[in-house]
């Protein structure tokens, strides 16, 4: 719901620390994702 009225009126919130901080939530949620990759590939080669 916040998301959708921020892209909505990207004007509005499009601040430099939002974009900061949604390019960190970015980096963030990549990170999670190759770090659950790599517990399922470690699970799996039994390491």
């Amino acid at each position: 719901m916040i998301m959708e009225k921020i892209s909505s009126q990207p004007l509005a919130y499009e601040t430099r620390e939002y974009r900061c901080f949604r390019e960190l939530e970015e980096l963030a949620r990549s990170y999670n994702a190759q770090k659950k990759g790599q517990e399922k590939a470690d699970r799996r080669t039994g390491i």
